[in-house]
């Protein structure tokens, strides 16, 4: 089931986590969030579903004013956002910083898909690790399920 899209926001300090959740298109409303002005933004993008090409265009809008005056991370970016990082110009602004994403991988013991959480500095030379444990079956080295070049191009970016 698709959800509508809804931000929650918590403070810490001069750190604001932003959970960000349902479907990223052109009903977003990112009004909420415009208070934000600077300190340390974390978007955790988790819950996202699905994004459109309207949602493209009013979250690269929302997000390049913010990371001129805040340092940006982004967190938990499923393959939906990962695919936008690599093929859209300012999805990704300069200088944002990746915590977490996920990763398909494929267990060949029991045909089990799994997203797995990574953090960049487990990527080595744009490979992914290679003993990741399959939660289904217990098996040891699931295989990436992916081409490792397309898939990490996101990474080189992040400073």
């Amino acid at each position: 089931m698709s959800e509508k899209f809804s931000t929650s926001i918590t403070v810490e300090g001069d750190r604001s986590t932003v959970n960000l959740a349902g479907i990223m298109d052109e009903d977003m409303d990112l009004q909420k969030l415009e208070s934000i002005k600077e300190g340390i933004i974390v978007f955790d993008f988790e819950k996202v579903q699905s994004i459109n090409s309207c949602g493209i265009r009013d979250w690269i809008s929302f997000v390049s004013p913010k990371s001129e005056t805040a340092k940006i991370s982004y967190r938990h970016c499923p393959k939906v956002i990962i695919e936008q990082m690599n093929m859209v110009k300012g999805f990704l602004p300069e200088g944002t910083q990746i915590e977490s994403f996920y990763a398909p991988f494929f267990c060949e013991s029991c045909d089990h898909e799994e997203n797995i959480l990574l953090r960049p500095d487990q990527i080595v030379e744009r490979k992914a690790p290679g003993d990741v444990k399959c939660s289904n079956c217990g098996e040891s080295g699931m295989d990436f399920d992916a081409l490792p070049q397309q898939y990490f191009h996101f990474l080189p970016e992040v400073k």
